[in-house]
């Protein structure tokens, strides 16, 4: 899971009261799950695991059905999309197991025991 927390705005000087304007910050929670997965691939019809690049539109909704915060209203995607998306890309990208597939398909089978 994936925790961040994103300053909405940016900071600011409020001339009346003279002092900074910190921005906004919202917690969220996201998981990269089949449950995110399936609730993207059945609104986009295809798969998201495919070697085609997505999307900006598509990658920001993938985002939105990876939270788990309920009510996190807009701008708070928005500001994901312009400040943190690569670390929630990195997030996406991270394998979080140790067992691994292999490609050749000539090497004898290992028989060590994996666990996900």
């Amino acid at each position: 899971m994936l925790q961040l927390e994103v300053a909405i705005g940016t900071e600011g000087w409020d001339e009346v009261k003279e002092e900074f304007i910190q921005p906004k910050v919202k917690t969220i929670q996201l998981e990269h799950s089949l449950v995110s997965l399936y609730k993207w691939e059945s609104k986009w019809h295809k798969p998201f695991l495919s070697r085609k690049d997505l999307t900006d539109e598509e990658t920001l909704d993938y985002i939105k059905c990876m939270t788990l915060t309920k009510d996190v209203p807009q701008e708070v995607f928005d500001w994901i999309a312009i400040k943190y998306m690569p670390q929630v890309l990195e997030y996406i990208g991270n394998p979080m197991t140790a067992t691994t597939f292999r490609e050749d398909k000539t090497q004898k089978p290992n028989r060590e025991i994996v666990t996900a």
